[in-house]
């Protein structure tokens, strides 16, 4: 192993304090996955339908049993990251929904500073054992332990486990790539006994070459140019926009040609992690539709697009004009339209109308957009009398809004009171009468009033006070 090698071990918890540096990733392929994906063929695509696939994301804080930590990291960030993840997979029509944030409190675990050896002692059985995931869908854990990250895919449990400051990095779209099937682009880890991955991928891309095995080694996938196992690899050089401009070779003396530096599933500089290629996109969709969808469909599993029209957090009011300390708040990440709608008299939108129902008018005014860089995560809410559109090229998202709020319910009248100014003008020589549900709702009450100068206060359920001043004159 070079002096450049071991740079790039030793230098891995200062990732974003080094920004030039790569990260490592312990990912080996379960023997779950590894039979089922070996049926993908990237000459034959033609089984994808390009529908959207939509995932629960949950993150989990490891932190201190007393609930501390020194990176405590908030909601907002792993929103932002959630952002982040969503900005890169939805060009895919892969999709993911907030499900929470969670702490992990446990000392031990908190205070080891290795990422390998968190996993030896046994992390993933203990969160396992001890609830902290959600079956069926990916778990994220952020913790203190430098070495990059990891992830695997066993069972029902989808665990990645990233030290906190990767979480808005490529590094979580990397170990998410895992998870759906990808492996690194130089193939198997290395070791320091051997600076050659075993199964070296030769430069060819001709089949009918002598010693063309892109479809064997490496990733496997002719597309993916083969590639040193890191930037720190000996002759490896990049330029500042990450295109290579080294001499580096491979095991078999052979100059590298176009090696994937810009591509997420390499380890390459922190500011190059850029891309996917098409047979990657093609091989991640065809994971989640024939291995987890079809092969594993008791173990992993998606849920329908019209969940992201879900508020995370929050409520919708029960009347029009109430005050909303918890408004009903939507995942950043996303492109947003709401536009003014308008439900049928006889069948009122009150609350939200269903995913499927569309029984409902819509104009091009939008009275809210927000963009997918939105910052201000308590802006991205619903308005009253609109629907909402995430604008994103499928059909089945876009142009057809959904979810029209329409409500037009005023609270309740439960009592109140009727003042009459005794002298035709307001001073304090008045009459004041308390008022039950029933008499405040009277359709007469008005009309039965003798003439004079009145306040009228009508006490709703919800704690408003509608207040009017009236003047009835003889009639």
């Amino acid at each position: 192993m070079t002096k450049k090698m071991l740079t790039a071990v030793f230098l891995l918890i200062s990732l974003w304090v080094y920004p030039q540096t790569g990260f490592t990733c312990s990912f080996e392929e379960s023997p779950l996955l590894a039979p089922l994906l070996n049926n993908f063929d990237e000459n034959d695509l033609t089984a994808d339908d390009n529908r959207p696939y939509v995932f629960q994301l949950h993150y989990w804080q490891l932190v201190r049993d007393d609930g501390t930590s020194d990176n405590l990291l908030t909601e907002q960030d792993f929103l932002e990251s959630l952002a982040f993840v969503n900005k890169v997979y939805n060009q895919f029509n892969i999709f993911f929904k907030w499900d929470g944030l969670t702490n992990v409190p446990n000392t031990i675990f908190y205070d080891i500073e290795d990422r390998d050896e968190l996993l030896t002692a046994g992390f993933y059985a203990y969160v396992h054992q001890n609830g902290f995931y959600v079956p069926g869908q990916l778990n994220i854990y952020t913790h203190n332990a430098g070495g990059g990250s990891s992830g695997q895919s066993t069972n029902d449990f989808m665990p990645i486990n990233l030290n906190w400051q990767l979480i808005r990095h490529g590094a979580i779209i990397h170990e998410i790539g895992h998870n759906y099937g990808l492996a690194h682009t130089f193939g198997p880890l290395w070791d320091q006994d051997n600076p050659f991955p075993h199964n070296c991928e030769h430069q060819t891309r001709n089949p009918g070459d002598l010693g063309f095995n892109a479809n064997t080694h490496g990733d496997k996938l002719v597309e993916t140019y083969a590639t040193p196992y890191s930037i720190d690899y000996d002759d490896v050089v990049l330029d500042g926009d990450c295109n290579y401009i080294g001499s580096a070779v491979d095991c078999t003396g052979e100059l590298y040609i176009n090696p994937e530096f810009k591509n997420f599933m390499s380890y390459t500089r922190s500011d190059c992690y850029r891309e996917f290629k098409s047979v990657q996109i093609a091989k991640m969709r065809f994971t989640i539709r024939e291995v987890f969808l079809n092969g594993l469909e008791s173990l992993r599993d998606t849920i329908h697009r019209k969940e992201l029209y879900e508020p995370y957090q929050g409520a919708y009011t029960e009347y029009a004009g109430q005050p909303n300390g918890d408004p009903p708040l939507f995942q950043p990440g996303f492109e947003y339209y709401f536009f003014e709608c308008e439900c049928p008299e006889q069948q009122p939108c009150n609350v939200p109308s269903a995913y499927d129902d569309t029984n409902f008018t819509y104009t091009n005014n939008a009275l809210l957009h927000i963009l997918p860089d939105e910052i201000d995560y308590s802006a991205i809410t619903h308005p009253n009398h609109t629907a909402m559109a995430i604008k994103h090229p499928h059909e089945a998202f876009w142009p057809q809004p959904r979810r029209c709020f329409d409500n037009w319910l005023s609270p309740p009248i439960i009592g109140g009171t009727i003042t009459k100014f005794n002298d035709g003008i307001y001073n304090a020589n008045v009459t004041i009468t308390q008022k039950d549900s029933l008499q405040m709702n009277d359709v007469n009450l008005i009309n039965d009033l003798d003439p004079g100068l009145y306040n009228i206060k009508k006490s709703k359920v919800d704690g408003s006070v509608e207040e009017t001043n009236l003047l009835k004159e003889n009639e």
